[in-house]
């Protein structure tokens, strides 16, 4: 005999966007493990909106 799995729509779309972030984590780490490395400086400059310098 079957049984119906019952979810409500508030935690599918929990689920699928949790799904989605972690793929998007996945994607970033591998972009990350393939581009070139920055300075702590460079960082820090981006994050402070000054991107022109790095």
């Amino acid at each position: 005999m079957m049984e119906t799995m019952s979810i409500d729509n508030g935690k599918l779309k929990d689920l699928f966007k949790q799904a989605m972030e972690d793929l998007a984590m996945v994607r970033a780490i591998e972009e990350g493990e393939s581009s070139g490395s920055a300075s702590r400086k460079e960082i820090f400059d981006i994050l402070d909106g000054k991107e022109d310098s790095a």
